[in-house]
């Protein structure tokens, strides 16, 4: 029986230290999958960030794409406008035109308010005594003087001639 009991008592030890082999080998595992599971974690949350702020920042071009094309489509309605508002414009001057005529506004003159060119006996010359010539000189001059008196008030550097 001697032989029996350690044979059973072997073949315990060998299935115990194959027990704890495969523990020790699911523990490393489990270690490793951890570690494994900590580093993906860690790249999920750099990509989902980095994901994030480029979607913002496309969000955010494409904000600004739609605005500008809002206000290129308020301009191009606005320039319609102004060629509309130009046409009537010129329609209105030419309508304009006829009444603007000189020969019409002189046959009114004549017939309605009874208006005539004025004849030489008409003519009044009015004389007075005050005359003034300025030449180019002569506002030149006073325009330096001028100059002159300014800013020798303000810095006094400018001495009167």
């Amino acid at each position: 029986m001697g032989l029996a009991v350690r044979e059973r008592n072997e073949k315990q030890s060998q299935i115990r230290s194959k027990q704890i082999k495969v523990i020790n080998d699911v523990n490393n595992f489990n270690e490793m999958n951890r570690n494994i599971k900590k580093s993906n974690l860690k790249k999920f949350l750099i990509f989902s960030t980095l994901g994030s702020i480029i979607i913002v920042m496309t969000m955010l071009v494409l904000m600004r794409y739609t605005k500008i094309t809002e206000l290129n489509s308020q301009v191009k309605v606005l320039n319609k406008e102004v060629e509309e508002l130009k046409t009537k414009r010129d329609y209105l001057i030419i309508q304009l035109e006829p009444y603007k005529a000189t020969a019409r506004i002189e046959t009114l003159a004549k017939i309605n308010l009874g208006m005539d060119y004025p004849k030489s006996q008409q003519h009044v010359k009015i004389e007075s005594g005050y005359t003034e010539v300025k030449t180019a000189n002569a506002d030149t001059s006073d325009t330096i003087g001028a100059f002159k008196s300014f800013f020798s008030a303000l810095f006094g550097v400018f001495n009167e001639e």
